[in-house]
């Protein structure tokens, strides 16, 4: 397994669990934020082309994310 190759991960956890401790935690070790300025939710997207990523997202979450709205290619709607 390469070290040094870009990462993205994706942190996902029911609500007041500590997921959003353990994104910045994650986001913080990686490099792609300085401890304290993330608030651990949705992206955490890398500024010094390390290209490393966090992604959180509390559980139940109502409102989709960029990353997962409209329909992938393909689909059918199935409402017709």
């Amino acid at each position: 397994m390469e070290i040094n190759k870009p990462k993205t991960v994706m942190v996902l956890g029911p609500g007041s669990t500590g997921s959003v401790l353990i994104a910045k935690t994650i986001a913080h070790v990686l490099g792609v934020k300085e401890w304290g300025t993330w608030d651990g939710r949705q992206w955490a997207k890398s500024e010094d082309q390390t290209e490393n990523n966090v992604f959180h997202l509390s559980l139940p979450a109502f409102k989709a994310p960029e990353l997962f709205k409209g329909k992938q290619d393909g689909q059918k709607d199935k409402t017709t």
